[in-house]
């Protein structure tokens, strides 16, 4: 969606012209599920929008757990969380998934853009995260065959973290080694 300097993004359907007054809508929804959103844009074309879910295998219990999954999900410059990207060719062996969504805002264009943190916990405590989409629907994959972390009976999975050329860099995806 392209505005200009008269218009404010209210949310990420509508737009506000300062100017003018006038409330128009930047996108028209078409067809909404559980899962994605299809929208009609400005210009015509259709987009579809997914929807990620909030999920945590491990709730945190004590103090000690509370201010590590805090520094986990809220410390950028700790040591505590690996870049997935860092381990492509490595295999991980999943303890526990956390899977949180979030919304970032272009400040050029005003398009708010929804994304998915997926952490992995390995069994040996260690962290790995990224906000590759691809990595969210392989765990979300795996957990559907396989039983999630935070499930009784649930026995570890191992995957191969997978770096994949693309035009814009390299997408991060895995796939399944097998039970640990």
């Amino acid at each position: 969606m392209s505005t200009n300097k008269n218009e404010v993004l209210v949310n990420e359907e509508t737009v506000y012209n300062v100017e003018t007054g006038e409330i128009k809508p930047s996108e028209i929804i078409v067809s909404e599920t559980a899962d994605y959103k299809i929208v009609k844009l400005e210009d015509g074309t259709f987009k579809k929008n997914m929807k990620y879910k909030t999920f945590f295998s491990r709730k945190p219990e004590t103090e000690e757990d509370k201010i590590e999954l805090y520094k986990v999900f809220n410390d950028a410059n700790s040591d505590i969380v690996t870049p997935l990207k860092n381990m492509v060719k490595k295999e991980i062996t999943i303890g526990h998934v956390f899977m949180q969504p979030y919304q970032s805002f272009d400040e050029k264009s005003g398009n708010i853009t929804d994304g998915v943190t997926t952490t992995i916990q390995d069994v040996d405590g260690s962290y790995y995260a990224t906000s590759s989409k691809s990595v969210y629907y392989r765990v979300l994959s795996i957990m559907q065959a396989f039983g999630s972390p935070d499930q009784e009976n649930y026995a570890p999975v191992k995957v191969k973290v997978l770096g994949i050329p693309q035009r814009n860099g390299l997408q991060i995806d895995m796939e399944l080694v097998g039970k640990a």
